[in-house]
């Protein structure tokens, strides 16, 4: 078995125009639903500020 990293550059950073970013791990688009929910701006703020948070 090989040594070798099979995704060498993933924890390496990345400069796209003026814009460094840290590695190459992105969180994907999703649908909370909670815009539609009573107070779902707040929770909705939370739930993005929390993943924010984690780096």
């Amino acid at each position: 078995m090989s040594q070798t990293p099979a995704y060498p550059n993933l924890f390496r950073p990345l400069t796209i125009g003026h814009l460094t970013l840290p590695n190459r791990v992105l969180m994907g688009s999703m649908h909370t639903n909670l815009e539609e929910a009573p107070n779902g701006f707040e929770r909705l703020a939370a739930f993005y500020a929390e993943r924010a948070r984690e780096g």
